[in-house]
């Protein structure tokens, strides 16, 4: 009787511990954020205007943090998160696309990748995963992410993609869904 007594309280410590972590993330999520964004770095601070990039940042930030808080207590998101099969396919045409770039920069050039008839120059692209599957890529400007993002191109988990050389050259693909 005392050892059940004993895996009941356990299982309402943990049960509050995950409640209380994801409660926080969630007050997180509907505050309401200011219009300007402080940036401090060794060179000192600057403060302007708050941009989507600003607040997409931060969100991403809270959630890793929430993800680092479940994992402390044992929870380990990475691992169910993303559908196998579907993040081999977007991790394919990820680093398609960073060849894309690196072959345009190595000529001097910028790489324009085409999806759905919209052409978005860029120099160097990253890729985020999503809780539900899904992957974004972000391909940008510039050497980081936070420089110059041109585009945030949602490849559903479902859905699988390809990347074709348009022009031959190497520095114009076409990114395509596979139906």
């Amino acid at each position: 009787m005392k050892k059940e007594r004993e895996m009941e309280l356990m299982l309402n410590g943990f049960k509050m511990e995950v409640k209380g972590i994801l409660q926080n993330f969630n007050e997180i999520m509907n505050a309401t954020l200011g219009d300007t964004v402080t940036i401090t770095s060794s060179e000192g601070s600057e403060t302007r205007k708050l941009t989507p990039y600003d607040t997409i940042d931060f969100y991403q930030n809270e959630w890793c943090n929430t993800v680092e808080s479940l994992s402390e207590i044992g929870i380990e998101l990475e691992e169910d998160m993303v559908p196998i099969l579907e993040k081999e396919n977007h991790t394919k045409v990820y680093e398609e696309l960073q060849r894309y770039a690196s072959i345009a920069k190595s000529d001097g050039a910028i790489s324009y990748l085409e999806y759905n008839d919209v052409q978005i120059p860029y120099t160097n692209i990253c890729m985020e995963d999503n809780v539900e599957g899904n992957t974004m890529l972000i391909p940008f400007l510039g050497e980081s992410i936070g420089n110059d993002p041109q585009a945030f191109i949602l490849l559903k988990k479902n859905s699988k993609y390809k990347v074709i050389d348009k022009t031959g050259d190497m520095e114009q693909p076409l990114l395509v869904e596979i139906k």
